[in-house]
């Protein structure tokens, strides 16, 4: 009775063993998961504080009841001067580039020199730009020469989200022979990733890149999270040394890296440190080929 019992269970073993090894995935499989950031550091607030400080350095300001209601809660609404201003905060560049074409479409307004804008009521100093690690939409309605005396004072030209991309990341440059052919392709795959600031996925050289920009803390747990799904998904983590001259940058510098495998498929995990926010870049392709990639990121 004891060895039937104890045949019974090889077989079953034996069944068992067998069934995970047919069942497995041939191919590599990506997590299926959404990755985000537990909170975002991003403050409405202080942007409107920003644009406050600035203007009231150099304008009599005092502060009004919106005067743009249709394109939403502004952080700061004031007259500077004969000037009334609206600024509205958003975490990222693709909220912000909606924000900025619906200002338009709503107050009907039509390029005239580089920020200014002619409107059907008077003309419009309008723009976007990144500060205080948030972006925000800046709207103004006066005289022509105090809309050009407020640009000086408010428009910057300082780092961003979008320079890490396509001025400091080669595959990204847009003046650069080695250029991403632009495709979406991460979230094909299964996995998404959400909370950050500004984005670019493509393929160069037979690898898919995917390149996001967060704010320091997030994409350092973003970085962790991702690992993590990997290996939880069966990827095997490569131990790996790169070479010293790596992930050198007059603007940034190499934080953190994984290299995991499944067969002769290979996925490289990257985070980096810029002036205006961490860059987590993805690359998945043949083992032979992902270095050659990896490197045009520098």
């Amino acid at each position: 009775m004891r060895k039937s019992f104890i045949v019974v269970v090889l077989v079953f073993t034996i069944v068992v063993v067998k069934l995970a090894y047919y069942t497995k995935p041939s191919h590599p499989e990506f997590p299926n998961a959404t990755i985000t950031p537990s909170e975002l550091n991003f403050s409405p607030d202080s942007i409107g504080k920003h644009y406050y400080r600035q203007l009231s350095e150099a304008f009599a300001v005092e502060e009004i009841d919106n005067t743009f209601p249709d394109l939403g809660k502004p952080v700061l609404s004031i007259k500077a001067n004969n000037t009334v201003v609206a600024v509205f905060a958003y975490p990222n560049a693709s909220s912000a580039t909606s924000a900025i074409n619906n200002a338009i479409k709503k107050l009907k307004l039509t390029r005239e020199k580089g920020m200014i804008y002619e409107g059907p009521d008077g003309e419009y100093l309008v723009f976007v730009q990144f500060i205080d690690m948030g972006y925000s939409l800046f709207v103004a309605k006066g005289p022509r020469r105090e809309l050009e005396a407020i640009e000086f004072y408010t428009a910057i030209v300082g780092p961003s989200p979008w320079k890490i991309l396509h001025f400091f990341t080669p595959l990204g440059s847009e003046w650069s022979e080695r250029k991403l052919e632009e495709k979406f392709w991460l979230a094909k795959k299964g996995l998404k990733l959400s909370g950050y600031m500004d984005s670019l996925e493509g393929a160069y050289k037979n690898v898919s890149v995917a390149l996001f920009v967060y704010r320091s803390r997030e994409a350092q747990e973003v970085y962790s999270k991702l690992v993590k799904a990997f290996k939880e998904s069966g990827w095997k983590v490569e131990d790996i040394t790169l070479p010293s001259d790596f992930g050198r940058n007059p603007a940034g510098h190499l934080v953190n890296f994984t290299l995991l495998s499944w067969g002769n498929k290979v996925v490289y995990i990257e985070l980096a440190g810029f002036p205006s926010g961490y860059r987590i870049a993805i690359l998945y392709g043949d083992d032979d080929k992902w270095f050659d990639v990896a490197k045009e990121l520098w």
